[in-house]
């Protein structure tokens, strides 16, 4: 029997959501949390917890298309990692590309983590009330013990945020800190 480890979980922090030229750019706020994610990754790492980016991926005639516009269409450039988070990539990281809001909806997410023992997950990334919440929600209902950081999340405005994280603690059960 494995020790039960902690897994750090990365949602979205791809080029469409935080730069300028990206195709549904989360504004400058978007850019406070690289840093802090990039010092929650290196944190992680040295307490041996499990690193995994969860990456928007569309083919090019996805449906989501009709509410958000084309984005994060595979191979583009829009659905690489940041730089900044892309040079904070290691062996042994695992990226899980998905396809619907939630990183637990027909993807191999749950799996991956079961197979490393993970029984607590702490969650960041874009956009709180769409991306992180959905995958908050499955994995709370999948028996997960779930941290969103708070310094780690952004949304597309103040009063997105506040209410996803809001229901997020209040209604799902995650933690908030």
């Amino acid at each position: 029997m494995r020790k039960a480890r902690k897994a750090l979980l990365i949602a979205d922090l791809i080029n469409d959501f935080f730069d300028k030229n990206g195709a549904l750019y989360c504004g400058d706020e978007s850019r406070k949390i690289v840093g802090p994610i990039v010092k929650e990754i290196r944190r992680a790492r040295r307490s041996g917890a499990l690193i995994v980016f969860l990456n928007d991926t569309h083919l090019p005639d996805d449906r989501e298309f009709r509410l958000w516009g084309p984005h994060a269409i595979e191979g583009s450039w829009g659905a690489e990692l940041i730089p900044e988070i892309k040079a904070e990539m290691r062996r042994g990281d695992i990226v899980i590309h998905k396809f619907r809001y939630s990183a637990v909806f027909g993807t191999r997410l749950d799996a991956v983590l079961r197979h490393h023992g993970v029984r607590a997950v702490e969650l960041v990334g874009a956009c709180a009330s769409i991306c992180v919440m959905e995958t908050a929600r499955d994995l709370l209902d999948l028996g997960y013990e779930v941290t969103v950081l708070r310094k780690g999340v952004i949304d597309f405005d103040a009063e997105s945020l506040d209410t996803a994280l809001r229901r997020m603690e209040r209604v799902l059960g995650a933690k908030v800190k």
